[in-house]
Protein backbone atom coordinates (compact mmCIF):
# COMPACT_ATOMS: atom_id res chain seq x y z
CA UNK A 1 0.00 0.00 0.00
CA UNK A 2 2.77 2.46 0.91
CA UNK A 3 4.46 1.80 -2.45
CA UNK A 4 1.27 2.72 -4.31
CA UNK A 5 1.55 6.30 -3.00
CA UNK A 6 5.04 6.99 -4.34
CA UNK A 7 3.80 9.26 -7.13
CA UNK A 8 1.38 11.23 -4.95
CA UNK A 9 2.42 14.82 -4.24
CA UNK A 10 0.98 14.93 -0.70
CA UNK A 11 0.29 11.34 0.44
CA UNK A 12 -2.39 10.65 3.04
CA UNK A 13 -3.51 7.56 4.92
CA UNK A 14 -6.28 6.85 7.40
CA UNK A 15 -6.51 4.11 10.00
CA UNK A 16 -9.15 2.67 12.31
CA UNK A 17 -7.61 2.66 15.78
CA UNK A 18 -8.02 -0.70 17.51
CA UNK A 19 -10.02 -2.44 14.78
CA UNK A 20 -6.96 -4.31 13.49
CA UNK A 21 -4.87 -3.94 16.61
CA UNK A 22 -2.54 -1.13 17.64
CA UNK A 23 0.65 -2.08 15.80
CA UNK A 24 1.98 1.18 14.26
CA UNK A 25 4.59 -0.44 11.99
CA UNK A 26 2.70 0.28 8.75
CA UNK A 27 2.19 3.92 9.77
CA UNK A 28 5.86 4.17 10.71
CA UNK A 29 6.86 2.91 7.25
CA UNK A 30 4.51 5.46 5.69
CA UNK A 31 5.95 8.33 7.73
CA UNK A 32 9.55 7.29 6.98
CA UNK A 33 8.92 6.80 3.27
CA UNK A 34 7.45 10.28 2.86
CA UNK A 35 9.43 12.18 5.47
CA UNK A 36 10.78 14.62 2.85
CA UNK A 37 7.36 15.73 1.58
CA UNK A 38 4.15 16.89 3.23
CA UNK A 39 1.92 13.96 4.20
CA UNK A 40 -1.06 13.31 6.45
CA UNK A 41 -2.11 10.56 8.84
CA UNK A 42 -5.73 10.50 9.92
CA UNK A 43 -6.85 8.21 12.73
CA UNK A 44 -10.49 7.30 13.32
CA UNK A 45 -11.20 7.45 17.05
CA UNK A 46 -13.91 4.79 16.84
CA UNK A 47 -15.38 2.39 14.29
CA UNK A 48 -19.01 3.47 14.10
CA UNK A 49 -19.66 1.23 11.10
CA UNK A 50 -19.23 -1.87 13.25
CA UNK A 51 -21.46 -0.29 15.90
CA UNK A 52 -24.15 0.24 13.27
CA UNK A 53 -24.22 -3.48 12.46
CA UNK A 54 -23.48 -4.60 16.05
CA UNK A 55 -20.35 -6.43 14.93
CA UNK A 56 -17.64 -4.71 16.95
CA UNK A 57 -14.81 -6.99 18.00
CA UNK A 58 -11.95 -6.80 20.47
CA UNK A 59 -10.16 -3.47 20.43
CA UNK A 60 -13.22 -1.40 19.57
CA UNK A 61 -14.27 1.39 21.92
CA UNK A 62 -17.22 0.34 24.13
CA UNK A 63 -17.88 -2.42 21.62
CA UNK A 64 -21.02 -3.68 23.36
CA UNK A 65 -22.76 -0.30 23.29
CA UNK A 66 -25.45 0.22 20.66
CA UNK A 67 -25.60 3.49 18.73
CA UNK A 68 -28.41 4.68 21.00
CA UNK A 69 -26.51 3.87 24.19
CA UNK A 70 -23.33 5.51 22.90
CA UNK A 71 -25.34 8.63 22.08
CA UNK A 72 -26.75 8.63 25.62
CA UNK A 73 -23.26 8.23 27.08
CA UNK A 74 -21.99 11.25 25.16
CA UNK A 75 -25.02 13.38 25.99
CA UNK A 76 -24.69 12.60 29.69
CA UNK A 77 -22.07 15.33 29.74
CA UNK A 78 -19.69 13.82 32.25
CA UNK A 79 -16.10 13.12 31.22
CA UNK A 80 -15.42 9.58 30.04
CA UNK A 81 -11.96 8.56 31.35
CA UNK A 82 -11.63 5.68 28.86
CA UNK A 83 -12.20 8.12 26.00
CA UNK A 84 -9.45 10.45 27.19
CA UNK A 85 -7.11 7.48 27.62
CA UNK A 86 -7.85 6.32 24.08
CA UNK A 87 -7.14 9.75 22.60
CA UNK A 88 -3.95 9.99 24.65
CA UNK A 89 -2.74 6.63 23.39
CA UNK A 90 -3.44 7.60 19.78
CA UNK A 91 -1.61 10.88 20.27
CA UNK A 92 1.45 9.24 21.83
CA UNK A 93 1.60 6.62 19.06
CA UNK A 94 1.38 9.15 16.23
CA UNK A 95 3.72 11.71 17.78
CA UNK A 96 6.37 9.01 18.16
CA UNK A 97 6.49 8.39 14.40
CA UNK A 98 5.56 11.82 13.02
CA UNK A 99 8.15 14.11 11.46
CA UNK A 100 8.23 17.85 10.71
CA UNK A 101 6.22 17.33 7.51
CA UNK A 102 3.55 15.09 9.06
CA UNK A 103 0.04 16.48 9.48
CA UNK A 104 -1.99 14.62 12.10
CA UNK A 105 -5.78 14.43 12.15
CA UNK A 106 -8.33 12.59 14.28
CA UNK A 107 -11.90 11.90 13.22
CA UNK A 108 -14.61 11.71 15.87
CA UNK A 109 -15.55 8.28 14.54
CA UNK A 110 -15.74 6.54 11.16
CA UNK A 111 -19.18 7.24 9.64
CA UNK A 112 -20.79 8.11 12.95
CA UNK A 113 -24.54 8.46 13.44
CA UNK A 114 -24.66 10.35 16.75
CA UNK A 115 -26.29 13.77 16.83
CA UNK A 116 -24.45 17.07 16.56
CA UNK A 117 -25.28 17.67 20.22
CA UNK A 118 -23.48 14.44 21.14
CA UNK A 119 -20.66 15.31 18.74
CA UNK A 120 -20.23 18.66 20.50
CA UNK A 121 -19.80 16.90 23.86
CA UNK A 122 -17.36 14.43 22.31
CA UNK A 123 -15.42 17.22 20.60
CA UNK A 124 -14.96 19.02 23.91
CA UNK A 125 -13.36 15.93 25.45
CA UNK A 126 -11.22 15.24 22.39
CA UNK A 127 -9.93 18.83 22.23
CA UNK A 128 -8.73 18.52 25.81
CA UNK A 129 -6.30 15.77 24.82
CA UNK A 130 -5.67 16.32 21.10
CA UNK A 131 -4.00 19.54 19.83
CA UNK A 132 -4.13 18.65 16.13
CA UNK A 133 -6.84 18.69 13.44
CA UNK A 134 -10.23 17.15 14.22
CA UNK A 135 -12.41 15.76 11.42
CA UNK A 136 -16.21 15.37 11.39
CA UNK A 137 -17.12 12.11 9.65
CA UNK A 138 -20.91 11.64 9.66
CA UNK A 139 -22.61 8.74 7.93
CA UNK A 140 -25.15 11.03 6.27
CA UNK A 141 -22.46 13.43 4.97
CA UNK A 142 -23.96 16.51 6.62
CA UNK A 143 -22.03 19.62 7.60
CA UNK A 144 -22.18 20.38 11.34
CA UNK A 145 -22.20 23.70 13.13
CA UNK A 146 -19.19 22.69 15.17
CA UNK A 147 -15.63 24.06 15.39
CA UNK A 148 -14.01 21.13 13.58
CA UNK A 149 -11.08 21.50 11.19
CA UNK A 150 -12.55 19.48 8.32
CA UNK A 151 -15.58 17.48 7.26
CA UNK A 152 -15.11 14.15 5.50
CA UNK A 153 -17.70 13.17 2.89
CA UNK A 154 -18.14 9.56 1.75
CA UNK A 155 -19.09 9.38 -1.89
CA UNK A 156 -18.32 7.77 -5.24
CA UNK A 157 -18.47 11.19 -6.91
CA UNK A 158 -16.50 14.03 -5.27
CA UNK A 159 -18.40 17.22 -4.51
CA UNK A 160 -16.68 19.35 -1.93
CA UNK A 161 -15.70 22.87 -1.04
CA UNK A 162 -13.66 24.77 1.48
CA UNK A 163 -10.91 22.16 1.74
CA UNK A 164 -13.15 19.31 2.90
CA UNK A 165 -12.04 15.68 2.63
CA UNK A 166 -13.68 13.20 0.25
CA UNK A 167 -13.44 9.45 0.66
CA UNK A 168 -14.46 6.50 -1.49
CA UNK A 169 -14.12 4.23 1.55
CA UNK A 170 -16.03 1.01 0.93
CA UNK A 171 -16.18 1.53 -2.84
CA UNK A 172 -13.83 -0.55 -5.02
CA UNK A 173 -13.29 1.87 -7.92
CA UNK A 174 -11.62 0.72 -11.12
CA UNK A 175 -8.28 2.29 -12.03
CA UNK A 176 -9.90 4.73 -14.47
CA UNK A 177 -12.70 5.60 -12.03
CA UNK A 178 -10.19 6.15 -9.23
CA UNK A 179 -8.14 8.44 -11.46
CA UNK A 180 -11.27 10.40 -12.37
CA UNK A 181 -12.18 10.62 -8.67
CA UNK A 182 -8.79 12.08 -7.76
CA UNK A 183 -8.72 14.52 -10.68
CA UNK A 184 -12.23 15.74 -9.87
CA UNK A 185 -11.36 16.19 -6.19
CA UNK A 186 -8.22 18.11 -7.10
CA UNK A 187 -10.17 20.35 -9.47
CA UNK A 188 -12.60 21.18 -6.67
CA UNK A 189 -9.73 21.86 -4.26
CA UNK A 190 -10.74 19.18 -1.78
CA UNK A 191 -8.49 19.20 1.27
CA UNK A 192 -7.87 15.45 1.23
CA UNK A 193 -8.78 12.54 -1.04
CA UNK A 194 -8.95 8.91 0.08
CA UNK A 195 -9.46 5.75 -1.97
CA UNK A 196 -10.26 2.21 -0.83
CA UNK A 197 -8.88 -1.22 -1.66
CA UNK A 198 -10.12 -4.22 0.29
CA UNK A 199 -6.75 -5.96 0.07
CA UNK A 200 -5.11 -2.98 1.78
CA UNK A 201 -7.50 -3.13 4.72
CA UNK A 202 -6.50 -4.95 7.87
CA UNK A 203 -3.22 -5.83 9.49
CA UNK A 204 -1.38 -6.58 6.26
CA UNK A 205 -2.31 -3.25 4.62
Amino acid sequence: MVRSLRGVRRPAIQVLWGTFGEDPSCLARFARRFRRRAHMIQMHLTNETCRQFRRCGEGEFFRRLSERRYEELLLAGSEVPMLKERVGKIRATLEALAGPKTRLALSLGLEHAFSDAAARRLLKQVRGAWPYAVVFNARDNHFPRLPVDAVELHTKSPACCCGQFVSADGFELSHSAAREFVVSARRQRCGGTFLFRARWSGRAG
